[in-house]
């Protein structure tokens, strides 16, 4: 074989590697790139979402959460456990547990049930005005303050000023409730 076509093959076939090699790693950095804005896509697409009780706008993204938003969650949960007689405990806690985050599942389901039973056995009926609230936005937690307005049958208790914090989890853009308890909170502390 002549030495100039065999120079010329060798010359052929380490060009064509060359672009062999040069459209591989334009497919790898493309495939790369493509690859991270869909995982950002995913994670941080913002939406806006109305609870069942509006009062201010909000914004929530698949990651984060801001203040607006947990309150008014907070604000309607809470008002879900507190706001209650007996004949509406059944479907006011019922609607609570929809947002109960499932690893609190097995803790607040069963709490929930005696409460209801207690309420209805004792003709239990409770209002709570919000006057203030703390939010941590690190923690999730929202606390609210407020007046605690109970009555059994037809007599009114005295009412109590309470303290209550609701504690969430946020997943992939879903709230869950964790807990509602009521604490003791010097006014001086932030939470």
């Amino acid at each position: 074989m002549d030495p100039f076509v065999k120079r010329d093959k060798l010359a052929v076939k380490s060009l064509l590697n060359l672009f062999l090699s040069a459209g591989f790693l334009f497919m790898l950095i493309t495939n790369l790139v493509l690859g991270y804005t869909s995982y950002q896509a995913l994670t941080h697409q913002s939406r806006t979402l109305i609870p069942p009780t509006l009062s201010q706008a909000f914004t929530v993204s698949d990651g984060t959460v801001d203040e607006p938003y947990l309150e008014q969650m907070a604000d309607y949960l809470l008002y879900l456990k507190l706001n209650i007689t007996p004949a509406s405990v059944g479907r006011q806690f019922g609607q609570l547990l929809e947002y109960l985050d499932e690893t609190s599942w097995h803790i607040v389901q069963p709490k929930l049930l005696r409460e209801a039973t207690v309420i209805k056995k004792d003709n239990i009926s409770s209002q709570f005005s919000v006057e203030s609230v703390r939010i941590s936005l690190n923690t999730l937690q929202v606390q609210l303050y407020g007046k605690l307005q109970k009555h059994v049958g037809q007599r009114a208790l005295d009412p109590e000023m309470k303290w209550y914090q609701v504690n969430f989890s946020y997943d992939q853009g879903v709230i869950g409730l964790l807990s509602i308890e009521e604490v003791e909170v010097d006014t001086d502390e932030s939470l």
